[in-house]
């Protein structure tokens, strides 16, 4: 997705048209990049390729640079994610309401 997207923006999907016209950026669901196996098992049986109308998870509308970073930080450091949970426990035990 770069250079438009990266790792950490936020996107605005859009899916009531489910057709998507030359110029759309499109997002599909596959498996990733990198993988032990091919991406065949996310497919209909005798399905060699996504399919627009079925497969496409919608169209980008806007998008929100660097917000996303907050849930990459928690959920890929175990101590800030604790931590985080921790203060709010905490906070929660002692508002006065």
């Amino acid at each position: 997705m770069e250079p438009a997207f990266q790792r950490g923006d936020i996107l605005f999907l859009w899916n009531r048209d489910s057709l998507a016209k030359v110029g759309d950026v499109v997002v599909y669901e596959i498996q990733g990049d990198n993988n032990a196996v091919d991406d065949l098992g996310l497919y209909a049986k005798k399905q060699p390729y996504l399919n627009q109308k079925t497969d496409l998870v919608g169209t980008v509308k806007g998008y929100l640079p660097k917000l996303g970073y907050v849930t990459i930080l928690i959920t890929e450091n175990v101590y800030f994610k604790y931590g985080l949970l921790g203060i709010m426990g905490i906070s929660s035990l002692l508002s006065n309401e």
